[in-house]
């Protein structure tokens, strides 16, 4: 836990440097401090700072306009943003001052649906912002409609090219929903959501809700996202894509570190309002040591990337029903170049027909000296039981690099994939073939 915080407080000092060369846009600059400010002011410095989000809700915000929130402020209650910005020209919304992020919560739900900051128009930035203790979904939602509204910031439907970065996400039970497209949530670090669930009994908390095509996934910190009891003993997830209103289509899920969860990604089907397929599913160089699946793919996936991942699925398991690693109930899955460890009581490949799926290149090892239970039959080009030779000093997810040695080094194929760098944003590949997992060996900065 040390090392995570270590991790995420990186992020954090990065953030920072980054705010601190904001570039002005050229609009015009709002200051809100819940401390220092008055409502009677004008708002368009520090010294003229608001004291609420109230005066926001008569702007008309232009494109170049920024939403500045001083450093420990304080805001509760509700803030939709409805105006758009351009491509060139966002809208933004993040921090200023020293000192520990402006936080916002919203306890109740009667108000936006429990939206902290709800994200109406479309070319729309949040940056460095925290959010804490936001509403979870009424109980029994027969219908979902209700899961679908919550989030502490939601992207609307036709709020496109919006960006959540570098934000805070602290026991919501639901960190961001996102229905708009072209959206990119990156490079946030949620946590500390097990205390409540989603909506009970069937819903535990999600970190990152998707519920529409063009989306982007990236480099966040997602820990800590589950909750024991309920329908299914235990529920919840780093990621959730799911709804069924709306395509889903060209989903882009890449180096991200989860550990945790109750789950890394889930896509659903049976749960959906209408039934609809999933394409264009693309998971890469992402570091997941959670409970229970890796991915659970309910619905029919239709040209299904899952490479270069490193996941660790052992004796983790709190009251999880599907103890497995890939559960695909439908073909169209291609699976490579992953590191999977297990333990014996973990089945790598379960559900639907699994010699459907195309898996190559994955190096699968058991912890515990048993062999790996597949479910499946063996590719050649595999590696079955064998130690891929983590580092196992620095930092979490850093752990998980591999020594210069290690059997996983050049043994992948490549993919022609997305990513072009990998977990540490190192060059891919380094050699002649990528290594298999989510990091790329590297040594004194050239490939051996």
């Amino acid at each position: 836990m040390k090392n995570e915080k270590s991790f995420a407080r990186q992020v954090m000092i990065l953030l920072v440097l980054l705010l601190a060369g904001l570039p002005t846009s050229g609009g015009t600059r709002y200051y809100i401090d819940s401390v220092k400010g008055s409502d009677s002011r004008s708002g368009l410095s520090e010294r003229q700072a608001w004291k609420t989000t109230l005066p926001v809700t008569h702007l008309h915000l232009v494109p170049g306009d920024t939403l500045l929130f001083a450093a420990g402020s304080h805001f509760s209650g509700g803030l939709e943003i409805r105006d758009s910005g351009t491509e060139g020209s966002p809208i933004v919304l993040t921090r200023y001052g020293k000192g520990k992020a402006p936080l916002f919560t919203n306890p109740d739900r009667e108000v936006l649906g429990g939206n902290a900051i709800r994200l109406s128009g479309s070319y729309l930035k949040v940056m460095g912002l925290s959010f804490y203790g936001c509403a979870a979904a009424p109980d029994h939602d027969q219908y979902y409609t209700d899961i679908w509204e919550t989030g502490a910031v939601r992207i609307m439907l036709g709020a496109n090219y919006c960006t959540v970065s570098h934000c805070e996400f602290s026991d919501c039970p639901k960190g961001v929903q996102s229905t708009g497209e072209h959206s990119l949530i990156t490079r946030n670090h949620f946590h500390s959501a097990n205390k409540r669930p989603l909506s009970f009994p069937g819903w535990g908390p999600i970190a990152i809700h998707l519920g529409n095509s063009n989306q982007e996934v990236s480099y966040n910190i997602i820990r800590d996202y589950y909750y024991i009891g309920g329908e299914f003993g235990a529920d919840g997830g780093a990621i959730e894509l799911d709804d069924g209103r709306n395509p889903k289509r060209n989903i882009y899920i890449h180096h991200n570190y989860s550990h945790s969860n109750m789950g890394f990604l889930e896509v659903s089907w049976n749960a959906d309002i209408s039934k609809t397929e999933t394409y264009e599913l693309r998971v890469e160089y992402n570091v997941s040591d959670d409970y229970q699946d890796f991915v659970m793919l309910w619905a029919p996936t239709h040209d299904a990337t899952i490479e270069n991942n490193t996941i660790l699925r052992r004796q983790q398991v709190k009251n999880a029903i599907v103890p497995a690693v890939f559960c695909c109930d439908y073909g169209g899955v291609t699976i490579r170049n992953n590191i999977i460890v297990v333990d014996s009581t973990v089945t790598v490949f379960t559900c639907g027909n699994t010699d459907d799926h195309h898996h190559t290149h994955n190096l699968y090892w058991s912890v515990d000296g048993s062999l790996p239970r597949l479910g499946t039959s063996l590719h050649p080009t595999e590696l079955y039981q064998v130690n891929p030779c983590f580092k196992g000093k620095g930092k979490a997810p850093y752990t998980y690099q591999l020594k210069k040695r290690s059997p996983a080094v050049d043994k992948g194929t490549i993919t022609g994939r997305t990513s072009v760098v990998d977990f540490k944003e190192t060059p891919v590949p380094l050699g002649k073939h990528p290594d298999i997992g989510a990091f790329e060996v590297q040594v004194s900065g050239l490939r051996k």
